[in-house]
């Protein structure tokens, strides 16, 4: 499979106050979420991850032998997650690669279906400046951009 020239960041910086656990440690199907929505950009070939998150995240024990399972994961540490989501969003675009178009997912979204993630590439591609999926009238995640 030809790789895209499309990346993924995953957003998982929030603190999670209201779910008692940080976000990416969620199970889903006996695994991380985390998990389900690497392999699930995987799996359309997506050509590179950057997983935005803190410090107390990225340096658990679970996601660095986590990480050690799939190749193109980057890991940058946002050491400022009370600024919100916009400054993880501006942390991560100077770490993707640039020649890259690249989905914004959120930490607690699930994956598209490859078809999905396939259908806003070639969106994309086909000369929008960015995606926004809809469900019936209302607009979904994850952002192409």
């Amino acid at each position: 499979m030809q790789k895209n020239l499309v990346s993924v960041i995953i957003m998982a910086a929030g603190h999670s106050s209201r779910m008692g656990i940080p976000k990416p440690f969620l199970q889903y199907r006996n695994r991380f979420w985390i998990e389900e929505i690497i392999e699930g950009y995987q799996s359309a070939g997506i050509a590179s991850i950057l997983i935005i998150s803190t410090s107390p995240i990225i340096e658990d024990e679970r996601i660095q032998n986590l990480l050690t399972n799939y190749t193109n994961i980057t890991v940058q540490t946002n050491q400022r997650p009370d600024l919100g989501r916009s400054y993880s969003i501006h942390q991560a675009a100077m770490h993707v690669v640039s020649d890259h178009d690249y989905f914004i997912h959120n930490i607690d979204n699930p994956c598209p279906s490859k078809v999905v993630i396939e259908q806003m590439i070639a969106a994309l591609k086909s000369g929008s400046q960015y995606v926004i999926p809809m469900v019936g009238e209302r607009t979904a995640h994850p952002v192409l951009v």
